[in-house]
């Protein structure tokens, strides 16, 4: 073989394994990274770092039950409107009994279809009690001020719990950690 032919198939060797390499290690790294966020939604225990993103998810899920319980007083809302968007509003709760506000359960404030404060454009959710490990997941508590339609500001806490649930992904169902209010309760 001419001295320009070993050439090109040495230089062509010497491009094509690195990129060979790279690829496997890549997917590999794929896979590795698929496991290790596999293991964050279904682990058992979690760095201070993950639970801070979970506090924050704890926050977004107050602001969507403020949105939609201000939603729910609009008065000319259709039936159906109104069911989904209490359906909306049940899924953001521990399912069972949360109490709200002077309610006993999240059902009873609903079927009173009042709230007793005024929209505020920007709500400061602050995490009061960061998630602790407890009996049945992690808790937390937040806190948040709303204007009530008397023109005073009134401090309501939020009780956040990080729990396993069972999700299904088509014939699949998977256990997976998520965020969901307690009882929002008045400051005293």
């Amino acid at each position: 073989m001419s001295r320009i032919v070993k050439y090109l198939l040495v230089s062509v060797w010497g491009l094509v394994m690195p990129c060979f390499f790279y690829a496997q290690n890549a997917s590999m790294g794929a896979a590795d990274s698929y496991d290790r966020l596999e293991a964050s939604f279904q682990g058992n225990s979690f760095s201070r770092m993950q639970l801070e993103t979970f506090e924050e998810r704890g926050k977004q899920k107050i602001k969507d039950f403020l949105d939609l319980a201000f939603f729910l007083q609009s008065k000319d809302l259709e039936e159906s409107l109104r069911k989904h968007v209490e359906d909306q509003l049940r899924d953001l709760f521990v399912s069972g009994e949360s109490a709200m506000l002077e309610f006993n359960s999240l059902d009873e404030f609903l079927n009173t279809q009042s709230f007793p404060y005024q929209k505020k454009e920007s709500i400061e959710i602050e995490i009061s009690s960061p998630f602790e490990s407890g009996e049945n997941g992690y808790r937390a508590k937040a806190s948040f001020s709303l204007p009530k339609s008397s023109g005073e500001i009134e401090k309501l806490n939020a009780q956040l719990l990080l729990q396993k649930q069972l999700k299904k992904f088509g014939e699949e169902s998977i256990e997976l950690w998520e965020v969901l209010i307690g009882d929002i309760k008045r400051e005293h």
